[in-house]
């Protein structure tokens, strides 16, 4: 498995891209969450959205799923379908962007015909050959997700944008990596319950018992602020801690 972080910044730009992680599985290439400048940065290192075969969305606000108009966009030359997966209001969502915003991706590149639509509910669980994808409710939105991927060897998860909460927890349980959002560098300065800060991932990643944790989501706030972000966080997980930037390349076997 490659994960690749396409991006790994927030809402407030810091000259990071949005959210977005690529995942390679054997032969099929999913990608969680589209938020400003993931498209992009997939044909920078050498993909195209054509070549993308599932989307996982967490939630809609924009730093996550921005890129979702351009990445139908791009397939709607191509005709080859995607299967996309979000939270309840996916299919309202998409026929508001592609209907009344973007009328043209429907009228002229007809992309309800290359569009699979599933809106994840309570238990859902995705089993393919080569993975297993299930889901938990995050504390963020009301139907905001984090995402639990399963191959033959290695456990990841996904959190999307989440404050602490037993769901996520729970959820990560013995994974391998635990990829957690990290908006702010201290509590002092988390200006939401709805985002987390050092201190809660190690927590969280300490009570998932995962073996590395991985950090994204940064606000401006947490920019040369990384030896300081370390420190809180060993203070809970003795594992090994890496923060994220955009385009670093992990290979999981």
């Amino acid at each position: 498995m490659k994960i690749v972080f396409l991006g790994t910044g927030s809402v407030i730009l810091t000259g990071r891209n949005q959210a977005g992680i690529l995942m390679e599985i054997g032969k099929k290439k999913l990608l969680f969450d589209c938020g400003a400048g993931v498209a992009v940065s997939l044909a920078k290192i050498g993909y195209t959205p054509y070549e993308i075969d599932y989307l996982f969305m967490t939630h809609f606000h924009p730093d996550h799923s921005i890129d979702f108009v351009t990445l139908v966009t791009d397939r709607g030359f191509r005709k080859r379908t995607l299967k996309v997966y979000g939270p309840i209001g996916l299919k309202k969502f998409t026929k508001i962007f592609y209907t009344k915003l973007y009328p043209e991706l429907d009228s002229f590149l007809k992309c309800f015909e290359y569009l699979e639509l599933n809106e994840v509910k309570k238990n859902f669980e995705l089993n393919e050959r080569e993975f297993k994808i299930s889901s938990s409710p995050t504390k963020h939105t009301e139907f905001s997700l984090a995402y639990r991927i399963e191959t033959k060897n290695k456990v990841i998860l996904y959190s999307g944008d989440t404050g602490e909460c037993e769901e996520v927890i729970n959820l990560g349980k013995n994974v391998d990596i635990a990829i957690l959002e990290c908006s702010f560098p201290s509590k002092k300065v988390a200006v939401t319950p709805n985002h987390l800060y050092p201190e809660a991932c190690g927590r969280m990643a300490k009570r998932m018992n995962a073996k590395k944790l991985v950090l994204m989501h940064f606000f401006p706030s947490c920019e040369k602020k990384e030896r300081e972000i370390l420190s809180r966080v060993k203070k809970f997980f003795d594992g090994e801690v890496v923060l994220a930037k955009d385009g670093i390349e992990m290979i999981v076997e």
